[in-house]
């Protein structure tokens, strides 16, 4: 169970990077190898589409696996909520690479007042320089603030 845990908050990173974790990427590719190896013990050579659909479907059972990973409480559930719903989408992407201030946003490290209070002792308060708020999270700049809303 510990090395369970231990691979939900690596899942976690692997979330931020846009990486599938390296062990079910593993098994991904011994997948695919083994099975295209059975098929030419047994006399058959199967075609690239073929091999394209087995690698599809185990990048399936990869994205199901990650998922449960991610179902594991630990630290951040922001980041998960967020992405969790659109994995596969945000993995798969092909443009908008992850910048610094998405980055602080979907973890909650970086310039909050919570973070920089109680996590680095670096602020006298938690609380918000933009809109006098108790508590300066990530949330409340993504869904509450006033001071950046349309």
């Amino acid at each position: 169970m510990v090395i369970y845990k231990k691979l939900g908050l690596g899942a976690r990173a692997c979330l931020l990077a846009g990486s599938p974790p390296w062990d079910l990427e593993a098994v991904v590719q011994s997948t695919v190898y083994w099975r295209v190896q059975r098929a030419r013990a047994e006399g058959n050579w199967p075609a690239p589409p073929e091999v394209r659909k087995w690698r599809e479907e185990a990048q399936d059972v990869l994205f199901a696996q990650w998922a449960e990973r991610l179902e594991i409480p630990g630290p951040s559930r922001d980041l998960v909520a967020a992405v969790r719903p659109v994995l596969q989408e945000w993995v798969q992407r092909r443009h908008s690479a992850l910048s610094f201030h998405l980055a602080q946003i979907l973890t909650g490290h970086g310039c909050f007042g919570k973070y920089l209070c109680e996590m680095l002792g670096r602020e006298p308060t938690t609380a918000y320089h933009h809109c006098g708020g108790a508590m300066d999270t990530a949330k409340h700049t993504r869904e509450e603030c006033s001071a950046w809303s349309p």
